[in-house]
């Protein structure tokens, strides 16, 4: 969210074009930053092992890797990250969602989805060591929250048919 502050964009601006001006005061504590920008509730949804993350929103708006390699950002107030072979969606949790996971190989992931509100984790649920028959593997999940009832179904062979589903 730092990046959509017009003040910071505007600093930053600043320092490149060699404009000085007063530097403002930045906070050390956590509590104090700005939770406006990412809504106070949102969920956190996070995939770890060479798999690639898609979120899609009740109106089809996509974040995460796009055809061309490119990063889509399309969902209001979301924010995508990659780090490795993790990765990291932000979304506000105002809406319902569709998760689609694509294999990039054989092996396991991980996902989890985090329910927060504001900096405060309120629910939590994990999908651990999710078996990657093949790069063709795709997983999908719609959700609105993450209290009960979340089932992750899994297409081992990539041809649209679910195989298995799967419990938290």
């Amino acid at each position: 969210g730092l990046v959509r502050n017009q003040s910071v964009l505007n600093l930053i601006l600043n320092i490149i074009d060699g404009q000085t001006r007063p530097t403002p005061s930045i906070s050390q504590s956590f509590e104090d930053c700005d939770l406006a920008s990412i809504g106070q509730s949102s969920f956190q949804i996070s995939t770890h092992s060479p798999v690639e993350l898609h979120v899609y929103d009740s109106q089809n708006r996509h974040i995460g890797p796009a055809p061309s390699g490119d990063l889509e950002l399309n969902i209001p107030e979301s924010s995508y990250e990659r780090i490795g072979e993790n990765s990291f969606a932000f979304v506000p949790a105002s809406d319902e969602y569709r998760i689609v996971i694509d294999a990039l190989s054989r092996g396991k992931f991980d996902l989890e989805i985090r329910a927060m509100s504001g900096i405060t984790v309120s629910s939590t649920v994990s999908f651990l060591s999710v078996p990657l028959e093949s790069g063709s593997t795709v997983a999908e999940m719609d959700f609105d929250q993450i209290d009960s009832g979340l089932e992750l179904q899994l297409d081992n062979d990539g041809n649209g048919s679910v195989d298995k589903v799967i419990a938290p």
